[in-house]
């Protein structure tokens, strides 16, 4: 199962090649594609039942908040 689940993963682009593929892959393709359709971190968060917008905008991919060395520059 754990070997089927990798490489179909893999296989739709969701995980790179030559790695091991895990569910997080899935669930972060996942967030992306929600931000990308809804434009809103709420609804990732929402989909995924989290209760922290930072949570699921790291888990989308997406910094909506500059890092500490983007700042002080």
């Amino acid at each position: 199962m754990c070997t089927a689940f990798g490489e179909i993963v893999r296989s739709s682009g969701i995980a790179a090649e030559g790695r091991s593929a895990a569910p997080r892959d899935v669930s972060s393709w996942l967030a992306a594609k929600t931000f990308e359709q809804t434009g809103q971190i709420a609804d990732v968060a929402l989909r995924f039942g989290l209760s922290s917008l930072d949570g699921a905008a790291r888990l989308a991919g997406y910094q909506w908040r500059p890092s500490v060395e983007e700042a002080d520059t």
